[in-house]
């Protein structure tokens, strides 16, 4: 795992670099980056850890996917997802993290995972936490996390008064999701580490948590931003699961399953020509296209028709969460007036939904995805292509090295989403239906490989 930090004053604490192709991410290709932000709105820490989450699959994710995007997955499990076979602190099991009586330390956690949410606790030891997703909240004490994938929290645990001691650090994995007939043979949803005060006494037995009821809207941002208003562009989304023509079990979004197209997106942005930029239709119908005007401020509402949670990621902004329906007693749910909780990924409850908003103000491609990675392969995203006149003329420098990458791939840089560049609003060559054997593996079934 490489461990990036940078000195800045930005407002962005932690965020998680990674790959979106091919399931690279899942295989390692994954890392936190720490931002050391000296007018950070808290004080008083003596020591910074780190502590990323993830969920270790024993076969590499190029066959996971092809087989999970396969008619015999499809037929067979109604589509389910690769199971893991265990979970990962700071990607190992049984790590300590030595500390000093009476002192203060920083824990950034990270969920890094593919597909599992996790549960976390220290033991005898309560987390304030004061970031979530790279925004300062106020300072609030819990006892236990709910992470799901992607999200980020900063949280501050003040050591006891003594050494006399250790104690055990435990995440468990949340299994709904997991579907119980594919579950590999070395299963365990569970992982320790250990808050070492004492080197020379023994680590305490592995810890045993139960689930606690969990809000998170409860972490209302420090700098206590009101709703912003008013909305200029609402949008409206479904979340659905179903089989393509192909017989592959796929995510929609609105219907649309989302298939890469033959020239990416942002290469379309700044070559189309002006009277052409704006219109969604250049993009491919596939690639779930929305152009988001400079400034204006998106109000979106997902309605999920699923029985499960998903996370849901938007690249480049923070997102203000303006109401969500519950998840029952576990997820309870209750926004505050006045300064709603910001971040950048949010746990769309099962049959549920949520509002968010946030203002256009990043000219570029931003997705919008479900961050299970499982589910990107299944084309459960979105692309808003925001402020694409303001992106042409900001004239943006592309390196070599970008340009190479498409050319040895042969992977076009001009022309609309079909590669047509002498006219723009022929789609006739788009790319409308998802690969059969998506990465060049084999498609085997996990259960004959994992051990």
């Amino acid at each position: 795992m490489c461990l990036i930090i940078l000195r800045t004053c930005a407002n962005s604490p932690i965020i998680r670099y990674h790959a979106h192709i091919g399931g690279q991410y899942v295989d390692g290709l994954r890392g936190p980056l720490l931002i050391n932000d000296v007018n950070a709105p808290y004080r008083g820490i003596d020591t910074e850890y780190t502590l990323t989450l993830s969920d270790l699959y024993h076969t590499e994710a190029p066959s996971l996917i092809n087989y999970y995007q396969s008619t015999d997955n499809a037929n067979q499990n109604n589509g389910a997802e690769p199971v893991p076979n265990s979970g990962l602190i700071n990607e190992a099991q049984g790590g300590n993290y030595p500390m000093v009586a009476g002192k203060k330390y920083l824990f950034r956690i990270i969920n890094m995972g593919a597909f599992a949410p996790f549960y976390l606790q220290f033991d005898q030891h309560d987390m304030t936490v004061v970031e979530i997703d790279g925004v300062y909240t106020t300072q609030t004490t819990v006892s236990q996390l709910f992470v799901t994938v992607a999200q980020r929290y900063s949280v501050i645990v003040t050591a006891k008064s003594d050494s006399t001691k250790n104690f055990a650090i435990k995440a468990s994995m949340s299994t709904d999701m997991f579907n119980p007939t594919i579950i590999p043979a070395t299963f365990n949803t569970e992982v320790s580490a250990y808050l070492v005060y004492n080197s020379a006494a023994a680590l305490p037995a592995p810890l045993t948590i139960s689930p606690l009821p969990f809000d998170d809207s409860v972490f209302t941002p420090y700098d206590q931003q009101a709703a912003l208003e008013p909305v200029t562009m609402p949008i409206q989304m479904t979340i659905s699961f179903g089989t393509n023509q192909n017989g592959q079990f796929r995510g929609y979004l609105n219907g649309i399953d989302y298939i890469p197209q033959k020239v990416p997106t942002l290469y379309t942005a700044m070559n189309a020509p002006l009277t052409q930029v704006n219109n969604p239709s250049i993009y491919g119908t596939n690639s779930n296209p929305y152009v988001l005007p400079l400034n204006a401020v998106v109000e979106l509402t997902l309605q999920n028709h699923d029985s499960f949670a998903h996370p849901f990621h938007l690249h480049g902004h923070n997102f203000q969460v303006i109401s969500r329906t519950s998840g029952g007693p576990d997820f309870p749910i209750n926004i505050p007036a006045g300064a709603p909780m910001r971040r950048d990924t949010v746990q769309v409850m099962s049959d549920g939904s949520v509002t968010i908003r946030f203002k256009a103000d990043n000219p570029g491609i931003a997705l919008f995805h479900c961050h299970i990675e499982w589910h990107v392969e299944a084309g459960l995203t979105a692309t808003f292509i925001e402020a694409p006149t303001e992106l042409q003329a900001a004239k943006l420098y592309i390196p070599v090295s970008h340009r190479d990458v498409c050319d040895v791939q042969g992977i076009l840089r001009k022309g609309n989403a079909a590669g047509n560049s002498k006219n723009y609003l022929d789609l006739s060559n788009a790319n409308i239906v998802a690969e059969t054997d998506m990465w060049g593996y084999v498609s085997l079934d996990p259960r004959r490989k994992l051990s």
